[in-house]
């Protein structure tokens, strides 16, 4: 049950409404795939919208912005708020021939990371979804499934976690699936800090690069604008900015990252690293990004590095202006995953 606030009522069907126009469920697969639906349950949390389930994620995909995780702010803000209770959502997308039913769906947050692992996460709480129907050759199912915890954000790290899900289908699952939507198609991660910022001010937040490999590695930061598309979206499934999305503009902005503590131990041991490394032969995400390396240090065998991301907004900015980053972490070959910052002028 959902906790009760003094709230602007927020419609379930309106809502759901939104989440298909906003996020539409491509009908037909890219071109470049014609491979027939598999015949067992296929439930795959995407990555974008675009996805549709094979992994290794491809080249350039950038999985750590899946918009089939929903975040609703219960007290009608249009952003997550430290201390408020928030409705998490996972939408599932089926795009095997057979139904799946007794779907758990599992949820987490965790600190800032470009290097979630199952050990730096925190459990909030899980769905059931009693009953996905069979996707057909013409495009999958699909299905929203509530968290039955609300989360209400902490204070660490101003309240901007990472949010992942991890859905299980009972049967068809021959053990758990690691906590990496590059690798897993049944996990999804949200790792997006929408910012309402005023003309001239400062921004500063903690985001971590991570060494989860048992020998010491080089780890670079890339950082980019993120592409308009995922802003206009982004935007759109912010409670009172669904105008904005249709006609904001995006101004230029000075980035820059600092290490001013040395790096820490990591919480435990992680399988990650030895997943990826099985996978690099095939993984063609193991190229850099065409963006601007931001920051580069050798890290000691599991540790992990607190950064912190500045930026100054313009004097003269104007109201609705958007400014993006997109934040990759490369472990030495490998692209471990990355973070987004929408920062907002009102």
């Amino acid at each position: 049950m959902h906790a009760e606030c003094d709230r602007e009522q927020i419609d379930d069907a309106e809502l759901a409404k939104l989440f298909e126009q906003s996020f539409p469920l491509k009908r037909q697969p890219p071109k470049n795939d014609d491979r027939p639906p598999p015949i067992n349950p296929y439930v795959v949390i995407r990555y974008d919208e675009t996805d549709i389930g094979v992994r290794p994620a491809p080249g350039g995909a950038v999985t750590y912005l899946s918009p089939d995780l929903l975040v609703t702010n219960l007290t009608g803000a249009p952003d997550i708020i430290v201390g408020q209770p928030h409705r998490l959502q996972a939408r599932l997308s089926n795009f095997g021939l057979f139904p799946a039913t007794l779907v758990q769906v599992d949820f987490y947050w965790a600190n800032p990371s470009m290097a979630i692992t199952e050990t730096s996460v925190n459990f909030i709480g899980s769905g059931l979804l009693p009953h996905l129907p069979a996707g057909s050759s013409s495009g999958p199912s699909a299905m929203v499934v509530d968290c039955a915890t609300d989360w209400v954000p902490v204070f660490e790290n101003g309240g901007h976690e990472c949010l992942l899900a991890r859905a299980t289908v009972p049967t068809f699952d021959a053990g758990p699936v690691p906590l990496d939507p590059g690798l897993s198609y049944r996990v999804g991660q949200r790792n997006l800090n929408v910012v309402q910022v005023a003309a001239g001010q400062s921004f500063k937040m903690f985001v971590r690069a991570a060494n989860f490999a048992r020998f010491p590695l080089a780890a670079q930061v890339w950082g980019g604008r993120m592409d308009a598309r995922q802003i206009r979206q982004w935007l759109a499934m912010s409670r009172g900015r669904s105008r904005q999305a249709q006609d904001f503009q995006e101004g230029a902005l000075s980035w820059r990252i600092t290490a001013d503590e040395p790096p820490e131990p990591l919480p435990g041991p992680t399988k990650l690293f030895a997943e990826r490394l099985l996978a690099y032969d095939d993984d063609p995400r193991e190229s850099p990004p065409k963006s601007q390396r931001m920051w580069a240090q050798e890290l000691p065998a599991m540790t992990e590095q607190k950064l912190t991301v500045h930026a100054a907004v313009p004097q003269g900015a104007r109201p609705g202006a958007v400014y993006s980053l997109s934040l990759q972490q490369q472990l030495g070959p490998i692209l471990t995953g990355g973070y987004g910052i929408l920062l907002v002028v009102v």
